[in-house]
């Protein structure tokens, strides 16, 4: 995941109120907090959040294709979008 410092810039600058937090007198600010579709009330996960978030800043979200992927949380994702794509 590559990210431009302006991009991450406005995401805080935007949503620094409602992503940070306070502890033992230092703020953090978890730009990839999971959020709630207003409309399906589904959660939307991290890395979906983050692109909404910066979406909303005007910034654009671009794929790399060929990438192989990995995502690691309660269950671990493995794909390639060249083999979905070869698959289909």
């Amino acid at each position: 995941m590559l990210i431009r410092r302006d991009v991450v810039a406005a995401v805080f600058t935007k949503y620094y109120a409602t992503l940070g937090c306070v502890h033992q007198d230092v703020f953090f600010v978890d730009m990839f907090k999971t959020s709630i579709d207003p409309k399906t009330h589904d959660q939307i996960g991290t890395d979906y959040s983050f692109c909404d978030r910066a979406a909303a800043c005007g910034f654009d979200t671009w794929l790399a294709p060929w990438v192989q992927t990995t995502h690691r949380g309660e269950y671990t994702f493995r794909s390639s979008l060249l083999d979905l794509a070869e698959g289909a």
